[in-house]
């Protein structure tokens, strides 16, 4: 199967994981996506993986224009914002994994050197958004100059697969996590794809 045949498989599955009652009780959050409204989690799915750097409102212009209204509502940016906030993070996790193993079930042949696969491991830190969820989640960070003043910061980390340029796995973690743990997960997830 050629890369772009393998890309139409994978936004497929991602569609088919995405409808399914399973994902929908999964990844939503308690009382999102139980009445009949205008946006489905499907659309709003769809919305987040379609949008750009764009404003929300160019966005929404641009996904009503190319779709039209029969596939994404006509609703308002408050709506959409709304909406996000009923889904799991968990899912884009999930989607991603799911689009993981959807291309190398579905790849030819692996590319090899010498008969070996060649991986890159790379980390990166970077401030995250002040709130409280990340501060929870990640840590607080504090100035030695102005103690009032406290941020929140990752560790982003992942492994990509240098010949058949696929991203394997990916993972974000405490600004104090050391990259050879984190390695270590990356290559469980190897050893898990075989």
């Amino acid at each position: 199967m050629n890369k772009i045949d393998i890309c139409k498989s994978i936004l497929q599955s991602i569609k088919d994981y995405v409808s399914s009652e399973d994902c929908l009780a999964t990844h939503r959050f308690p009382n999102h996506f139980i009445r009949n409204r205008k946006l489905s989690l499907p659309q709003v799915v769809n919305y987040l993986l379609y949008s750009s750097k764009a404003s929300m409102y160019q966005n929404l212009a641009s996904i009503i224009d190319d779709f039209g209204t029969d596939v994404f509502p006509d609703v308002s940016k408050q709506a959409v914002s709304k909406a996000r906030q009923g889904i799991k993070p968990d899912l884009f996790q999930a989607l991603f994994n799911l689009s993981t193993d959807t291309f190398y079930s579905n790849i030819d042949q692996r590319k090899t050197w010498n008969g070996y696969h060649i991986f890159a491991v790379d980390g990166s830190k970077f401030q995250l958004p002040t709130s409280q969820s990340n501060f929870d989640e990640y840590g607080k960070m504090f100035s030695n100059h102005h103690h009032e003043r406290v941020w929140s910061m990752a560790l982003a980390s992942m492994i990509y697969d240098v010949l058949d340029d696929y991203i394997v796995h990916a993972s974000l973690n405490p600004y104090l996590a050391s990259e050879r743990p984190v390695a270590r997960k990356h290559l469980e997830v190897l050893r898990a794809l075989d």
